[in-house]
């Protein structure tokens, strides 16, 4: 008698086909896949919108790639860039200034000012610009400014001072001139135009003197 055959009663075990992993994107549905099989589908299939697609999707990575957040280094360059600008329209002032072009100097102090509000200088050279053309409110406001910014800017007060006495405002004219002594103590600008508004004062205060004694005078009666 034959011995029975091996692993005969038992089944073979059947090895499972591996799943192929698809390619495709994760948003992509069922109903988008087209089966290899599916030649119908295949027909229809439209070449020139699926590669639209994939040519609008390249370009919004492109653009999500280029993009940069503005950092604190671009706001640096720009300040910088401005300053320079400023510095450009404050010496093209300065020259124009020096051959007596005052209205065109101040546009260009104007712009400086537009670039760098904060450049006290700016103020200051407009101011004396606007002197020159007699323009005294607007050169005191400019002087005001370039103070605020900089209080220890001995220009910015003598110009005030210059331009206070011109429109009769001895006291306050006064108060500049010796801010312009305390910051530079051998200014002769400010010993001179300080010594010519006690002048003044000293006059005027004497020709009111003046006025009201002969108010206080009686009237002679002349006697036949």
């Amino acid at each position: 008698q034959l011995p029975p055959i091996r692993n005969r009663g038992t089944k073979p075990l059947k090895k499972e086909p591996k799943k192929l992993t698809s390619n495709l994107p994760a948003n992509t549905t069922d109903s988008t896949r087209i089966s290899s099989y599916d030649y119908r589908s295949w027909d229809k299939f439209n070449v020139d919108e699926a590669l639209s697609q994939v040519s609008d999707e390249e370009k919004e990575d492109a653009n999500h790639e280029t993009e940069e957040p503005a950092t604190e280094e671009n706001d640096q360059e720009s300040a910088e860039i401005l300053q320079q600008k400023a510095q450009f329209e404050k010496n093209k002032g300065n020259e124009l200034f020096k051959i007596g072009k005052y209205e065109e100097a101040i546009k260009c102090y104007a712009c400086g000012i537009e670039a760098d509000p904060w450049n006290a200088i700016l103020y200051a050279n407009r101011a004396m610009a606007l002197l020159k053309l007699k323009r005294y409110v607007e050169a005191e406001k400019d002087c005001t400014s370039s103070i605020a910014i900089d209080k220890s800017y001995a220009k910015a007060y003598s110009r005030r001072g210059t331009a206070r006495a011109a429109m009769k405002q001895f006291s306050d004219a006064m108060n500049d001139f010796q801010e312009v002594l305390k910051i530079e103590p051998g200014n002769k600008l400010a010993s001179s135009e300080l010594q010519k508004i006690r002048s003044k004062l000293n006059a005027n205060n004497d020709k009111k003197s003046a006025n009201e004694n002969q108010r206080q005078k009686p009237n002679k009666q002349i006697k036949e």
